[in-house]
């Protein structure tokens, strides 16, 4: 069902109130608004998901830190021992 704003209208002059009342909640269930409650449920969780992807993105850092750091010290240790072995 797709209402034009002169059918909106046309309903409204007919009903009064209550037909302007049945509209909102006809058009609210069908999702044709956003309410206030439901922008506040949805920014919390756009926060916790942004606060989690920023704790995963730290742990990945700090493990290539961690893996770059074992490569060097590996790296110096093999060169040593070449260095010796010369």
């Amino acid at each position: 069902m797709n209402l034009t704003i002169r059918d909106i209208l046309g309903l409204v002059s007919d009903g009064g109130v209550p037909a302007l009342l049945l509209i909102i909640i006809y058009t609210g269930l069908k999702k044709k608004w956003v309410f206030g409650w439901y922008v506040e449920e949805i920014s919390t969780d756009r926060d916790e998901w942004k606060q989690a992807a920023k704790a995963g993105t730290f742990i990945a850092h700090r493990a290539v830190t961690a893996a770059e750091q074992v490569v060097s010290v590996t790296e110096q240790a093999v060169q040593s021992s070449e260095r010796s072995t010369q």
